[in-house]
């Protein structure tokens, strides 16, 4: 892990040092500064909070409000409520999948675009 994040990453942990219900608000905290979960990041949580690495993958992907990969510098949005799905919503999605070449939850490889 580079330096800099290892040093974030620890002021973050320390904040929460001896609170035995931290682990969603250090995991919250840490997507704020780094925009996304970094797999180191959450080993990192594992051995400080004493928990198997599992438990933590089994806690981040059941809620869908974490990211596994950084933002891109344009992150699209796309509604897919009941009325923005009568209004097309999907097929927006479809054509944005297939225009920037990547699905759901992804980046694209030069950085530039997140599909949500």
């Amino acid at each position: 892990m580079m330096e800099g994040i290892k040093e974030k990453l620890n002021f973050i942990l320390q904040k929460h040092h001896g609170k035995q219900d931290g682990l969603i608000p250090i995991l919250l905290e840490i997507q704020k500064e780094f925009g996304y979960l970094p797999k180191e990041a959450m080993l990192e949580v594992a051995k400080f909070l004493g928990k198997n690495p599992m438990d933590i993958w089994g806690v981040v992907t059941f809620f869908n409000h974490f990211r596994f990969t950084p933002l891109g510098k344009n992150h699209i949005k796309v509604c897919l409520g009941t009325a923005c799905h009568l209004a097309g919503g999907r097929l927006v999605l479809e054509a944005l999948e297939r225009e920037l070449n990547i699905k759901v939850g992804e980046t694209s490889p030069d950085g530039q675009f997140s599909l949500e």
